[in-house]
Order: C-alpha cells, then structure tokens, then sequence
C-alpha cells in the first residue's frame, strides 16, 4: 500500500511581514478612533465646571448694566414728556395739564381743561405712558410736603411751571433719579444726585440752571 504525504508550503518571509503590518496598522486604527471619538465624562464636567464659573462672573454684571440702561430709558422718557408739557405751554399759549399717576406711574398730557377733570372724552396731547422700569417713590412740593400714592396734576402756563416739584424715582435695585420742575420756568432739572426744592421764587432764580 502506497502512503501519500501532504507537506504544506511555508509562507513566505514576505507574506508574514505584510499581515503583522496589517494587524499593527489595524490595532493602532482602533486606539486612534477611541481617543478622538469623543470627550471623557471627566473632561466634559471640567469644560462644563469652567463654563458654569464663567457665567456666574459674567451673568451678574450683565443684567445689571441691562436694568440700569432701561432704568436710564424709563427716566429719561419721562423728563422729555415733562420737558415737552412745559415747552407746549409756551408754544399754545395756553396751560398744559400733566395728570400723573403716582401709584401706577401713568402720567398723560393734556391741555388744561376748565374743571380739571381728565377722562377718555377728553384728547390727550401726548397719549398715556407709563414707568416701566422704574415708580415714583414719592413726589415733593415746595411747601416740605409730600405725596406717596394718589393722582397729582402738574400745571405749565405759558410763563412756566406753577410751582417748584420733584419726583424721586426708583427702581428694583434701588437706584435713583430724581426730576425737578421749576417754577416760573420751563426748567425740568434731573440728575442721579438727590436734588435740593426751591421753597421761594427768589431762591429759585439764584439757582443755576441744569
């Protein structure tokens, strides 16, 4: 009986050197995607940590520059709704009527009716506006006295205010400006520095105007 012998050709030098390359190139493919596939959970709560520190600086400042420029924008809208009154007055030749709202902070400009009452059958010369951002603290009359709520009428004649008034503003933060009339004037004078009232003409025309 004739045996038959199988004997397997050994690979070549070559052959071996190509696939241990293939299997390296093929090894360091997988390590290369798992280190750029994506953030760990540790570097990902230090970006976040940095981030919530960054806005903890940053936010603050931010909102409050924000109040403080609508704040700037209540008031200043309000001083021109005066400023204007005054210079109508002058202008018609008549009394202009400023029906202000202390509690609610809507004021409303009118020329002055006979029986001084204001309602929606009367047409307003500047529509009603309202403080926003801000409400009157309280307004000062020339006399030392004051007022905290209710509706108050503000009168400019041709020849000026009526009378010396000052209005303290406020808002959230407790910023505030105050707004002064002056009597015998179209003057409205405001500033963020507490303003002092004319108690008499005399004292009111040493006064510089601002």
């Amino acid at each position: 009986m004739t045996q038959t012998f199988t004997t397997a050709t050994p690979t070549s030098t070559k052959t071996r050197c190509n696939r241990a390359a293939m299997l390296k190139a093929a090894r360091l493919g997988v390590f290369a995607g798992r280190r750029n596939g994506g953030y760990t959970l540790l570097e990902a709560l230090l970006v976040l940590g940095i981030v919530s520190i960054v806005l903890a600086l940053v936010l603050p400042n931010l909102f409050g520059r924000l109040r403080s420029n609508l704040f700037m924008e209540d008031s200043g809208r309000f001083v021109n709704t005066l400023r204007i009154a005054s210079q109508e007055a002058v202008y018609r030749g008549k009394s202009i009527a400023v029906v202000i709202d202390i509690s609610d902070g809507y004021y409303t400009v009118y020329e002055a009716t006979m029986n001084d009452v204001y309602g929606e059958d009367v047409e307003p010369l500047i529509d009603r506006q309202s403080l926003e951002a801000s409400y009157i603290e309280e307004l000062e009359f020339a006399d030392g006295s004051r007022s905290f709520s209710g509706v108050v009428i503000l009168y400019a004649d041709p020849q000026g205010w009526r009378d010396n008034w000052m209005f303290t503003l406020i808002d959230l933060e407790e910023r505030r400006r105050w707004v002064r009339c002056d009597l015998m004037t179209t003057r409205v004078v405001s500033d963020n520095q507490p303003l002092e009232i004319p108690r008499s003409y005399s004292e009111l025309s040493m006064s510089s105007a601002i």
